[in-house]
């Protein structure tokens, strides 16, 4: 089957959209995950201040 330009146009679109989607939610995750490791050292540091106080 052969595809005219509007539906190149499209399918091009639509793996643009997904990639970008992607891409964007992988960069997400990671900023969480640097913002978990953060939360979890401060836990710790209380957790060894409060033991030793």
């Amino acid at each position: 089957m052969a595809y005219g330009a509007a539906e190149k146009l499209v399918i091009r679109e639509i793996g643009v959209a997904i990639s970008l989607g992607v891409l964007s939610g992988i960069a997400w995750k990671m900023h969480h995950w640097g913002d978990m490791k953060q939360i979890k050292k401060w836990y710790i540091q209380e957790k060894k201040i409060k033991a030793t106080a």
